[in-house]
């Protein structure tokens, strides 16, 4: 007979760091299967978060994100996945199984006709992938027929003493409201950290803005920190950072000091100078990094990510085009406008890449 304090055998896939009751399990369990009769505002609340310990709970936090993602697009939906049985023989918890997966709102039957620009490529090319009709040019776009796709995971965190929540949602909501026009249903979520790990994130980073050779190691660390604590550690995702001004990072070769994708993992900056005084700068970057290829691996030790130098990581061939970032030089904002379009070939990658479905 075994022992009065013998501990209950624990999953091996639970990380070590992280305690979940079976109370805490069968609280998230019961809000994410019964999201549709509860009020949002009233479970994102502080007495719910501190009854889930949540500063010390990654899976509290990764479901409080979920529930922040429906509350700020009403019409996504969680697909509820069942746990294993808690007495299985191989010994699996309820707890190892798959997170909710997310998906923005499915219009049944819609489709979107929306005007391209086709200048990226070759017109032969244009011609062999799918597009029929006229070719367009910059200054005489054209129409084609579109059905409604959603993005890969879009998370985002302000680090920083300038930007404000509301004013780095306003940029999320800006490209979210343009790529709707091409049928693409964004996954906007905010990574939501404690207020003291969010003040020694800003520190490290202020310490290290001395020029690319510091500051760039540190965004790797503080986006490796993110992944390994806050993000339930995705693998196709891009992940925003909005952050101060910096005097220079080194994106991929090019070193600079404005917005910018890396090229080797899905992380764009957003430094608040002078890009908080930019129009449309998150959806001109989600040009350049959701045409990225992923290859596999773990995002943070393997650059795992490649991007296609043509159709999405180059500038555009079009001044109005959103993939043209025409700034009037290197550290003035970017000045796009909610007409701008996309080339063809650019939304070509975006879904050859898997990022929008």
């Amino acid at each position: 007979m075994p022992a009065k304090n013998s501990k209950k055998k624990q999953s091996k896939k639970t990380p070590r760091n992280i305690e979940i009751t079976d109370k805490k399990w069968k609280v998230l369990k019961n809000t994410i299967s019964n999201l549709e009769e509860l009020e949002l505002d009233a479970v994102i609340n502080k007495t719910f978060i501190n009854n889930l310990n949540y500063e010390g709970d990654a899976f509290a936090r990764y479901h409080l994100n979920l529930l922040i993602y429906l509350k700020n697009n009403p019409g996504g939906e969680i697909l509820k996945q069942d746990a294993p049985e808690e007495n299985d023989d191989d010994g699996d918890d309820p707890r190892d199984a798959p997170p909710p997966i997310i998906f923005g709102e499915v219009i049944e039957g819609e489709t979107c006709r929306e005007e391209f620009f086709t200048s990226r490529q070759l017109q032969k090319w244009y011609r062999s992938h799918s597009w029929t009709g006229p070719l367009a040019s910059c200054s005489n776009a054209r129409p084609k027929n579109l059905q409604e796709s959603v993005s890969i995971p879009i998370y985002y965190v302000v680090l920083s003493n300038n930007w404000t929540n509301d004013l780095a949602s306003s940029k999320m909501e800006e490209a979210k409201s343009w790529f709707e026009k091409y049928c693409v249903k964004l996954q906007t979520i905010p990574v939501i950290i404690p207020g003291r790990t969010k003040r020694r994130l800003i520190r490290e980073l202020a310490r290290k803005n001395q020029g690319w050779k510091k500051y760039t190691p540190e965004v790797g660390k503080t986006y490796k920190h993110l992944w390994d604590n806050y993000m339930q550690k995705p693998k196709r995702f891009l992940l925003i950072l909005f952050v101060d001004r910096f005097t220079s990072v080194k994106y991929n070769g090019r070193v600079n000091r404005v917005a910018g994708n890396f090229s080797k993992v899905p992380v764009i900056l957003i430094p608040h100078d002078p890009d908080i005084q930019s129009t449309h700068i998150v959806t001109h970057e989600l040009i350049h990094g959701l045409g990225k290829k992923f290859k596999g691996g773990n995002p943070v030790k393997t650059d795992p990510f490649v991007t296609s130098q043509k159709n999405t990581w180059d500038e555009g061939a079009c001044q109005n085009e959103m993939g043209n970032s025409n700034r009037a030089n290197v550290a003035a904002p970017l000045r796009k406008t909610d007409d701008d379009l996309i080339d063809y070939a650019s939304y070509w990658e975006m879904a050859k890449a898997g990022n929008i479905r």
